[in-house]
C-alpha cells in the first residue's frame, strides 16, 4: 500500500496544493470584498462586515466546500485504464490495496480541508477581533458538517466511477445530484418555515441541527466504509466492461 500511497501523493500533489490555497481564500475573501465595497481598510469596514458580512462569509464557505469536492473528483481521473486495472489486479497488494488507499487518500483530503479551515478560521477571528474590534463567530460546526458531507458525497460517487469509468460515472453523479436538488426543493415547499430556520442558523451562525451533529458523522463514516467494500467488489467489472 505504500507504493499506492506514493502514487496518490505524486499524482495529486497539484490538488493538494489547490486545497491549501482554496481554504484561506474562502475564509479571508469575504472581508476583502467588504473592504473593497467600503473602499477602506479602516475600522468602519470591519464594523460593516460584522453587520452585513456573515451571510457572505458562509456563502464563500459553501462555495469553497463545492470547489473542494470538485477537486476530490479530479483525483479519480486517470485510473480508469485497462492496463492500470490489470496491473492492480496482478499486484501482490491487489485490488483491495489500491481501492482502500484511494479511499484513505480522499478521507485525508476531507480532513485536510477541515483542519486548514479551523486553523485559518481561528486566525481570521483573531485578526478581526484584534484589528477591527469585532467578535466574529467561528465556523467550526459548519466546517465539521462540510467534512462529513464530502465523505458522504464521495461515498456515493466513487463506486460509480470505479464501475463505469470517469465519464459515465460523472453522468450518473449528475443525475443523482439533480435528484437531491429536486428532493431538497420538495422539502422546502412542504415545510418552508422549518427549512428557513435551519438555513438562517447555518448562514448567520454557522450552526447545524443538533440531530445532524451525530447522524451526519456516523452515517457518513458508515456509508464511506460500505462504499469502499462495494468498490472493491466492482473494480474488476469496471476494468473489463468500462475502462478504456
Amino acid at each position: 500500500m505504500t507504493g499506492y500511497l506514493y502514487k496518490e501523493l505524486k499524482q495529486n500533489r497539484l490538488y493538494i496544493l489547490l486545497t491549501a490555497i482554496l481554504v484561506p481564500v474562502m475564509i479571508f475573501l469575504p472581508l476583502a470584498v467588504v473592504m473593497a465595497e467600503e473602499k477602506t481598510m479602516a475600522k468602519e469596514s470591519f464594523l460593516s462586515f460584522a453587520n452585513n458580512g456573515m451571510a457572505l462569509r458562509m456563502l464563500f464557505a459553501l462555495v469553497g466546500f463545492v470547489v473542494a469536492y470538485i477537486i476530490h473528483t479530479f483525483t479519480l481521473k486517470g485510473d480508469d485504464k485497462k492496463m492500470w486495472g490489470y496491473f492492480v489486479a496482478s499486484n501482490p497488494k491487489g485490488i483491495n490495496g489500491f481501492v482502500v488507499t484511494k479511499y484513505l487518500f480522499i478521507a485525508a483530503m476531507c480532513l485536510f480541508f477541515f483542519v486548514l479551515g479551523i486553523g485559518f478560521d481561528l486566525a481570521f477571528t483573531f485578526i478581526t477581533n484584534y484589528i477591527g474590534g469585532i467578535s466574529v463567530p467561528l465556523m467550526t460546526e459548519a466546517l465539521f458538517a462540510m467534512m462529513f458531507l464530502m465523505l458522504l458525497f464521495n461515498a456515493v460517487e466513487i463506486p460509480f466511477t470505479i464501475r463505469f469509468g470517469e465519464k459515465r460515472g460523472s453522468i450518473i453523479k449528475t443525475v443523482i445530484g439533480i435528484s437531491i436538488v429536486i428532493i431538497a426543493l420538495l422539502v422546502f415547499f412542504i415545510n418552508p418555515a422549518g427549512v428557513s430556520d435551519v438555513v438562517n442558523d447555518f448562514l448567520f451562525n454557522g450552526k447545524i441541527p443538533s440531530l445532524m451533529k451525530w447522524i451526519l458523522p456516523v452515517g457518513s463514516v458508515i456509508a464511506f466504509i460500505i462504499s469502499c467494500a462495494v468498490s472493491c467488489k466492482l473494480y474488476m467489472k469496471g476494468v473489463i466492461n468500462s475502462y478504456r
